[in-house]
């Protein structure tokens, strides 16, 4: 997912995701973290089960912002834990604040958030 402008706001980041539970498993646990590649934005919270525990819902606040001098932009990891009676599996997703919104041939960007 890639998040623009770089304006210092804060947004809330949609994901949405399936859930294949072992046959007789159910779900104890089921949280997110996020951390940014420069150590200083992180943040947690539970996931939201959907439906027959068949999906998650998390909706992590970003703060869309990077460093004038990061060049491939700011990069998030949302790290995605679910415990059940099976054990314990994770899913990370990037999220990143692109540097440049420019065309590689030169053309402008349209400046809108992409996810």
């Amino acid at each position: 997912i890639e998040l623009w402008a770089p304006n210092h706001a804060q947004h809330s980041i949609e994901l949405l995701g399936d859930i294949e539970l072992a046959s007789g498993c159910s779900i104890l646990n089921a949280s997110y973290s996020v951390m940014d590649e420069y150590g200083t934005h992180g943040g947690q919270g539970q996931l939201e089960i959907t439906g027959d525990a068949s999906g998650y819902r998390a909706v992590p606040l970003i703060e869309v912002s990077r460093r004038g001098n990061d060049r491939d932009g700011r990069e998030y990891l949302v790290t995605l834990r679910i415990e059940t009676e099976a054990g314990v599996a994770t899913h990370t997703r990037a999220l990143v604040v692109r540097h440049d919104r420019r065309e590689r041939a030169g053309g402008a960007a349209n400046g809108t958030k992409t996810e």
